[in-house]
């Protein structure tokens, strides 16, 4: 009887066991859940980040521009993730969009701070640029746009006019006279290195590849040491690597 007892009382205690074991494990599946999710969101991360950089050496801004995104969807505060997608934009010449994500990336303590003031001060000064030509160039027929272009030809700063034509008439859409804005503008100070930032990526727009290397390499003759130095280079790469296909 004795022995009966001892033999249930032992059973009944390895069941509690048991059951405290499975309790723990049910306890620890949503942590366990966590760290799934959270690997998985990390892999896909660097998936989606591997993508947009293939899409945007493609020069598909519009498809790398949207692998970023989704990376930004899984963890707003990637660093990497915005600051490719402040360049695609800028990229794209959506100088406010690019603003945007760099002042969110200030935001952020990172050693990518010093890169996303620098695209804060560029975007502000491309959009303020913008802004001050905009409202008077829609008003104007296109002679006295080309007697403004011929007046500051002999201007001090005829350069900075210039360029600030070229970026509005390329944000209107009209690039052909963007395109030969940004050109006056280069040739005019030689030391200028915006324009000829600008005037590649349009030239990439347009599809015109070997113009746009040939800016470029200008462009780092100019200002080698740019904080856009490297994406220019990396450019540069991107373009030979799609001629020798």
């Amino acid at each position: 009887m004795a022995m009966a007892k001892l033999s249930t009382s032992s059973a009944r205690l390895g069941i509690v066991r048991a059951l405290a074991g499975v309790s723990m494990l049910l306890a620890a599946l949503p942590l366990l859940a966590q760290q799934d999710s959270s690997s998985i969101h990390e892999d896909s991360s660097a998936v989606l980040l591997a993508a947009g950089n293939t899409l945007r050496d493609s020069f598909n801004y519009a498809g790398a521009i949207a692998s970023y995104s989704r990376v930004l969807d899984h963890n707003p505060n990637n660093n990497e993730a915005l600051l490719q997608l402040s360049f695609a934009y800028l990229q794209t010449t959506d100088f406010n969009r690019s603003l945007d994500v760099a002042l969110q990336g200030t935001r952020l303590p990172s050693d990518y701070l010093p890169r996303f003031n620098a695209l804060v001060a560029l975007n502000y000064h491309y959009a303020i640029i913008i802004s001050e030509y905009y409202e008077n160039l829609v008003a104007r027929h296109d002679s006295e746009i080309v007697s403004y272009r011929a007046y500051n030809r002999s201007q001090p700063d005829g350069a900075s006019k210039i360029f600030g034509l070229g970026l509005t008439y390329w944000s209107m859409g009209r690039a052909q006279i963007a395109e030969e804005c940004l050109q006056q503008s280069a040739g005019l100070d030689s030391t200028f290195s915006d324009p000829l930032f600008i005037l590649g990526l349009l030239q990439l727009q347009r599809k015109k590849f070997h113009a746009a290397e040939s800016t470029f390499q200008q462009f780092l003759r100019v200002d080698p040491e740019s904080f856009l130095a490297e994406r220019v280079r990396l450019l540069i790469d991107c373009i030979r690597r799609r001629e020798e296909r």
